[in-house]
């Protein structure tokens, strides 16, 4: 059995399946790990849940099912982006003692960052029209043009419809999602006992990289 846990984290309305191949490559990079990819509610095989409205709600879920499947005391590395980074920073300081270290990625919280810098209201209505799509695969090309500065890759962009189709995130859950995330601001007085590592895009059209400059700077 290993001894060795990392928990990878997704972000706003993404479940599990949207690691697509990484997973696979992680395992094959880091076979000395139990790699665990838990899912929020409302999203894929918890998709007929309701999302929470917060983001210390969301975390007790999330680390309920990592603690089902690794042994009592483990302590586990973390990867987080988007709204999973959240999830990650309210798990860390309200329970140090689970992890070695974490890596937040292009996250953001209420407090460093003004909500309109955080995600740029063009953006914040993309998303919002996507939900009223006329079909999974439309808000899937909505979604990628937002997360990808890419050329549309319409063998993904078929995957994720796919997901969409067979396990669809409620746009009630979706709104919760966002909500959750947009009122969401930590402790900033109480420094996280974890090592992290921020890591952001310098061209993320999702989450302004200002933000996680903000927490680096914030918490040294």
């Amino acid at each position: 059995m290993s001894d060795k846990y990392l928990v990878v984290m997704r972000g706003l309305v993404r479940e599990r399946e949207h690691w697509g191949p990484y997973l696979d490559k992680l395992q094959e990079y880091l076979p000395e790990y139990k790699i665990i990819a838990p899912n929020i509610p409302g999203t894929g095989d918890l998709n007929l849940m309701e999302s929470k409205c917060s983001i210390p709600a969301t975390f007790e879920a999330v680390r309920k099912q990592v603690k089902e499947q690794i042994p009592e005391g483990a302590k586990i590395d973390l990867v987080a982006i988007s709204l999973g980074g959240m999830v990650a920073t309210a798990w860390m300081q309200t329970h140090p003692e689970d992890f070695n270290r974490v890596v937040l990625m292009n996250t953001s919280y209420r407090g460093l960052t003004p909500f309109y810098k955080r995600m740029a209201i063009s953006t914040f209505l993309g998303l919002l029209k996507s939900r009223f799509a006329k079909n999974n695969r439309r808000r899937e090309e909505i979604i990628y043009s937002f997360v990808s500065n890419s050329e549309p890759d319409e063998e993904l962009i078929a995957h994720w419809a796919d997901l969409a189709d067979r396990r669809p995130v409620t746009t009630q859950n979706a709104l919760k999602q966002l909500f959750a995330a947009s009122i969401y601001k930590p402790d900033l007085e109480v420094k996280p006992k974890v090592p992290i590592l921020l890591l952001a895009g310098e061209k993320d059209r999702l989450c302004w990289v200002g933000s996680s400059r903000a927490i680096a700077k914030h918490w040294d």
